[in-house]
């Protein structure tokens, strides 16, 4: 599955401010319900699926990129959100390196198998330098959304 079929401007976040990484995922949280992609009732269920997965193992995947993810039962299609922070949040990344880029990806527990593909299109567009290096210096959401729709038909 490809961002851009999850995502638009609205899901993107350009001056995260969190100072931590559990910080982050609950500020890219709150943006989902402020953008009525989540409802407030769910927050909690869904923080915890989040931070014990976080708990288990960092999503920091290295080179200024994590992908913090859950799989629950309160949405029905997969949604996202992401954060750019330009001072750089310890995720504890295998790498030591902070992170700029943050996804957060939430999929519904009926659809697992999708989770598979849309992590692996993400790696794949995110592992490149040029990439990441056009995302954290863009001015607004819609910049970074052109930039990964650009990415995606490459």
């Amino acid at each position: 599955m490809k961002l851009s079929e999850f995502l638009n401007e609205n899901e993107i976040k350009i001056d995260l401010e969190a100072e931590d990484k559990m910080e982050a995922i609950e500020e890219l949280v709150d943006f989902l319900i402020s953008d009525h992609e989540l409802s407030l009732r769910d927050r909690n269920d869904i923080l915890d699926v989040v931070f014990k997965r976080e708990r288990s193992i960092s999503t920091g995947v290295g080179e200024g990129v994590a992908i913090p993810h859950g799989s629950i039962d309160c949405i029905d299609e997969i949604v996202g959100a992401i954060g750019i922070s330009k001072k750089g949040i310890d995720f504890d990344s295998f790498d030591g390196v902070p992170v700029n880029i943050v996804l957060l990806l939430l999929i519904p527990k009926t659809k697992f198998g999708k989770h598979i593909k849309t992590l692996a299109q993400i790696a794949r567009i995110l592992s490149q330098a040029d990439i990441r290096s056009r995302i954290c210096s863009a001015e607004s959401s819609e910049k970074v959304f052109g930039i990964l729709e650009e990415s995606e038909r490459e």
